[in-house]
C-alpha cells in the first residue's frame, strides 16, 4: 500500500505511475508517490526510509533507477510467507522453515490475519534452525551490484 492526501493506507497501487510511465514537472511520476509518502513518514517522526519494496514485487530498471535516485534500494524478498492468504500459523512456520536459506529475506505483511500470532513462534523457529535475524541494511549491497531478473543483488567486484 502507499499513503494518499487524506493520510490513509491504500492497499492498491497504480503500477504504471510508479514505472514511470507518467511525469510530474519532469520527474517520474514514481519518484513523486516514493517521496511523498517518504514525507508522510517523516512527519509522522520516523526516519527516512532507505528501503522500498516495489508492490507485489513488480519492479523493472525505472522502478530501481527511481528508488536510486531517492537515495534508496529497491528490496525484493525471496521467501514470501504467504500470510495475506490467512494460513495458520503452523502453516506459515512450516511454510518458511521450507524455503528460508542464509541471507533469506521474509515477506511478512502487518496487516495479515494470522501474522501477529505467528510472528512469535516464526522468530523461535528461525533462531532454533541456527539463523541470525539482522535489518534488511546489513543483507544487501549499497554500491557495485546490479539487480538480476529475479530481483537478487549480484556483486560487480569479481
Amino acid at each position: 500500500g502507499y499513503i494518499n492526501d487524506d493520510d490513509e493506507i491504500l492497499e492498491q497501487f497504480d503500477l504504471d505511475k510508479l514505472n514511470g510511465r507518467y511525469s510530474r514537472g519532469g520527474i517520474p511520476f514514481g519518484e513523486h508517490l516514493i517521496e511523498d509518502c517518504n514525507k508522510k513518514i517523516e512527519a509522522a517522526g520516523a526516519p527516512r526510509p532507505i528501503l522500498f519494496r516495489p508492490p507485489y514485487g513488480d519492479y523493472n530498471n525505472c522502478v530501481v533507477e527511481s528508488t536510486n535516485e531517492l537515495n534508496m534500494h529497491c528490496i525484493q524478498w525471496d521467501v514470501d510467507s504467504l500470510d495475506w492468504k490467512d494460513p495458520t500459523p503452523e502453516d506459515m512456520i512450516k511454510r518458511i522453515k521450507s524455503k528460508i536459506k542464509p541471507g533469506s529475506i521474509i515477506l511478512m505483511h502487518n496487516g495479515a490475519k494470522n501474522t501477529p500470532a505467528a510472528l512469535p513462534k516464526i522468530i523461535d523457529t528461525i533462531k532454533s534452525e541456527g539463523y541470525e535475524i539482522v535489518p534488511i541494511s546489513q543483507l544487501i549491497y549499497k554500491e557495485n551490484y546490479q539487480i538480476n531478473s529475479q530481483g537478487k543483488q549480484l556483486s560487480t567486484n569479481n
